[in-house]
């Protein structure tokens, strides 16, 4: 299982990149195969990503395709080539799938 965390300061306050890398590094041993952090002002996600598949080679924590919406998930989505294909169909923008 990965490991996720998370700092939101509801009152505009910037993330501290620092302190949120530290609490990402310290989940490595749920995700030893690559730790990763995202910042965007008050909002600060980290990931420690546990590769427990082949298709998991090409997985990056957090996720976005659009740089506005980010997953962090420790999640399984079936029926990717569908999805895709409806994305695409409403011109979204889909890359890294």
């Amino acid at each position: 299982m990965s490991g996720i965390v998370g700092i939101v300061h509801f009152d505009g306050a910037p993330v501290d990149r620092a302190l949120l890398r530290r609490m990402t590094n310290f989940m490595s041993f749920r995700g030893p195969d690559e730790q990763r952090v995202s910042v965007d002002g008050n909002v600060g996600f980290g990931h420690a990503l546990l590769r427990a598949t082949e298709e998991s080679g090409r997985e990056s924590q957090p996720f976005t395709l659009d740089g506005h919406v980010w997953i962090v998930a420790d999640a399984r989505v079936d029926a990717q080539a569908d999805l895709i294909r409806k994305l695409a169909a409403r011109g979204e923008p889909v890359t890294g799938a």
